[in-house]
């Protein structure tokens, strides 16, 4: 699965590679071939979602290769691209992915995510830089030591969307800097 069939190689005869097409003569002694593999192509489709505007071409990419996703050319009024999902995993816009299918001929289908443009998920302190630095002063926040009193800090650190900041907002940063291939603010 993800390769396909090339031709064959006579590792006898200095890698000689035969097509299908070819033919060749086999002797007493025989012959022995090795199989030539490659890659298949594998397309990749981006959709925009509800509200989005203008169109995204597809991206080809060749299976198991690390390919970096190209620019989002789609906008949405009062939001910005988060990133992008595909199955259970997410991305960060014109990040790399592996490159997957399930069956030759499949593509691999990203749902652009969208978010608020006032927000930025994770940047507890304000710096506009997810780091170490906001999972700090989170988890100072919950532990108790220092509260985060600014309303849109409360609301950048409330990474889960669930209307809190807790512990699972802590874990959630951790793993987004620890590149778990997800999203913070979905």
């Amino acid at each position: 699965l993800g390769y396909k069939l090339d031709g064959l190689t006579d590792p006898n005869d200095n890698d000689r590679k035969y097509d299908f097409k070819d033919s060749f003569m086999v002797t007493e002694e025989g012959k022995t071939f090795v199989a030539v593999w490659v890659p298949i192509k594998v397309g990749m489709k981006f959709r925009g979602g509800e509200g989005a505007e203008g169109e995204m071409p597809n991206q080809i990419a060749e299976f198991d290769s690390w390919t970096k996703l190209n620019e989002c050319t789609y906008t949405k009024e009062g939001c910005k691209l988060l990133g992008w999902k595909h199955g259970d995993d997410y991305y960060l816009p014109e990040t790399e992915v592996k490159v997957k299918v399930a069956e030759y001929g499949d593509f691999m289908e990203f749902d652009a995510v969208w978010i608020e443009e006032n927000r930025n998920p994770g940047d507890v302190n304000g710096d506009g830089i997810v780091d170490l630095m906001d999972l700090t002063m989170l988890s100072m926040h919950i532990v108790g030591d220092s509260e985060i009193k600014d309303e849109k800090a409360l609301d950048d650190a409330d990474v889960q969307r669930d209307g809190k900041v807790d512990i699972a907002d802590l874990a959630r940063l951790r793993q987004f800097l620890m590149q778990d291939k997800i999203l913070l603010g979905v």
